[in-house]
């Protein structure tokens, strides 16, 4: 009925089985490659192991980069929204320091151009009684050297 109910019959199989080494030869191979398989896959497991977790330590350090820039990011944004602030506050003011210096500049440079034209006014006056009295001067000598 079952393979194990007569035990002699076992152990004559068992001497057959074992006195053909040609049988026996390929499963004990392949209990061997099977075993040094394993050994290769505990190698190679060890090593991923290793490797994740230096990966893992890797993901650590650019998680906590990642949370400083973040926290700088918020703060330069702090920074930038205050800048602003204070540039909206003491715009008005600037806006019109600048507006009086500008005039005021204006003022000089209208003051100069007046000077320089009364400059250049007088000159041409100076300049055409010069010439008048030089013609006067002229037509007087002409006179003589006519006489």
């Amino acid at each position: 009925m079952g393979i194990f109910n007569n035990l002699g019959e076992l152990e004559r199989e068992w001497g057959a089985f074992v006195s053909a080494p040609w049988i026996i030869l390929p499963w004990i191979a392949l209990a061997i490659w099977m075993w040094r398989r394993s050994i290769k896959s505990e190698r190679e497991n060890a090593r991923l192991e290793m490797k994740i977790t230096g990966l893992d330590g890797q993901i650590s350090v650019l998680e906590q980069r990642l949370k400083l820039t973040a926290e700088k990011a918020v703060i330069a944004n702090e920074i930038a929204n205050h800048v602003k602030g204070e540039v909206e506050r003491q715009f008005p003011a600037m806006e019109a320091t600048i507006k009086a210096k500008i005039d005021a500049e204006f003022a000089k440079l209208s003051d100069a151009n007046k000077e320089v034209s009364y400059a250049v006014q007088v000159g041409a006056r100076i300049g055409g009684i010069a010439s008048a009295a030089y013609q006067t001067t002229v037509a007087s000598q002409t006179d003589h050297r006519d006489t």
